[in-house]
C-alpha cells in the first residue's frame, strides 16, 4: 500500500461545551466525523480512524450503518500525540506504507482538492507537507509572518515515524517532523473552511455552511 489516510477522533472536545465528544455532534443527521471521513475516503483506499475506547463499538456501528467500509479503528492514547503514536504503530505493524496522511476528524470543511494537493505534493518532493492560512490579525511582538497551521499534513511514513519516536509531544505532526527535517517541509495555502471545530459557535457555523452549500454526499 502506497499510502495511507490517519483519521484523529479521540479527543473529549470539553470547549465545544457539549455532553458529547464535538467529532460525535451531528449535523443534518450526520456525525462530524463521517462528513470528515467520507470525503477522506474518495481520495484513500485505506483510513486508519483513531478512537477513544468508550467509543469504538459505537463507530463501527454507525460506519456500518453509513456504509464504509475502508476504515480502520483503533484505539487511541491519553494525549492526541499518543494517539497518533499509536496509530503509526499499527500503520508500520499492518500495512508499512510509504506515505501517511493526518487529518483531523473535526476539521469537517476539508476538500478532496485539498487532500489531493497535499499528498501529491508530498509524493512528488518527498518533503513534510501541511496547509497554512496568513493571520490577517495584528501580532504582538510582530515577528516572522507567523501562520495557523491545518491539517491534513502527509508525510514519508518512515520520517515522521523516526520524528515521534525522539519528538512525541510537540502538538502536531509537522512539528515533530520539523525537529528532525528543518528543511524538508512545505507550506501549501490552506482555505478558512477548512476550520478545527473547537467552540460552540464553530458549530455553528459549519451547520450554516453545511447546510448552505450542501456539498457533501453521502
Amino acid at each position: 500500500m502506497n499510502s495511507i489516510a490517519v483519521v484523529t477522533a479521540g479527543g473529549l472536545g470539553t470547549r465545544a461545551d457539549n455532553p458529547i465528544p464535538k467529532q460525535f455532534i451531528k449535523v443534518s443527521g450526520i456525525p462530524i466525523y463521517i462528513i470528515t471521513i467520507s470525503t477522506i475516503c474518495n481520495v484513500f483506499s485505506k483510513v486508519v480512524l483513531v478512537v477513544a475506547k468508550e467509543y469504538i463499538q459505537n463507530v463501527k456501528n454507525e460506519l456500518i450503518n453509513w456504509d464504509i467500509s475502508n476504515v480502520d479503528i483503533i484505539e487511541g492514547g491519553d494525549t492526541a500525540d499518543q494517539s497518533r503514536i499509536n496509530a503509526l504503530e499499527y500503520i508500520k505493524e499492518t500495512y508499512n506504507p510509504e506515505y501517511v496522511l493526518f487529518h483531523d476528524a473535526v476539521r469537517p470543511g476539508i476538500t478532496e482538492e485539498l487532500l489531493t494537493a497535499v499528498l501529491h505534493h508530498c509524493t512528488k518532493t518527498e518533503k513534510g507537507t501541511a496547509l497554512s492560512l496568513n493571520i490577517s490579525d495584528s501580532i504582538f511582538p510582530n515577528t516572522n509572518k507567523p501562520v495557523l497551521l491545518q491539517t491534513p499534513q502527509a508525510f514519508v511514513f518512515n520520517r515522521i515515524y523516526e520524528a515521534y519516536k525522539k519528538y512525541p509531544t510537540e502538538g502536531s505532526p509537522i512539528l515533530s517532523y520539523y525537529k528532525l527535517y528543518s528543511t524538508d517541509i512545505d507550506l501549501l495555502p490552506g482555505s478558512p473552511e477548512n476550520f478545527k471545530i473547537t467552540f460552540p459557535e464553530d458549530i455553528t457555523l459549519f451547520k450554516y455552511m453545511y447546510n448552505g452549500k450542501n456539498r457533501i454526499t453521502i
